[in-house]
């Protein structure tokens, strides 16, 4: 099994750049995905320019020394997680091997749903050259969107 605490929750606290405070729910849309708000991690690397680097200043030189966990989740996986977490209006999404995608609260590490694409393993199931792994979610128009490794694509429902 794989505990995925993604530096626990005060990697998501900082990202979000909150003290707690609820966020309003939004459909990712094109223009949120062209101006990412600045305490969320819409695509792999945080926008579409990739710089995969967060514009909050929370966490600095000066109090970094000072950061512990804040909560961990128990991803229920074995095998590698390649996957970058994603964020939006205080929920994060992740996906682990074998193509369990799952929605936590960024705030607590509460698992909001979990949904299991029950890809077969060993005979019967695809062929992997690298394991079962994957490369994460997409998030559009209220929906999760998830290549599995049989080849479908599936669009779940954000909320749930």
């Amino acid at each position: 099994m794989r505990t995925c605490n993604f530096r626990a929750g005060l990697l998501a606290m900082a990202l979000l750049g909150w003290g707690g405070h609820a966020l309003a729910r939004q459909a990712v849309d094109d223009t949120r995905l062209r101006e990412v708000p600045a305490e969320e991690w819409l695509s792999n690397g945080r926008d579409y320019a990739e710089t995969r680097h967060s514009p909050l200043d929370l966490i600095d030189t000066d109090n970094v020394g000072g950061l512990a966990p804040a909560w961990s989740y128990d991803t229920d996986s074995t095998g590698t997680l390649e996957a970058t977490p994603l964020i939006a209006d205080g929920v994060m999404y992740g996906t682990t091997t074998w193509n369990s995608v799952f929605a936590l609260d960024a705030r607590t590490g509460e698992e909001l749903w979990r949904w299991d694409a029950d890809i077969p393993r060993g005979p019967g199931g695809p062929h992997l050259c690298c394991g079962p792994v994957n490369r994460g979610a997409a998030l559009y128009a209220g929906k999760v969107y998830v290549g599995l490794l049989d080849g479908r694509l599936v669009a779940l429902d954000a909320e749930n």
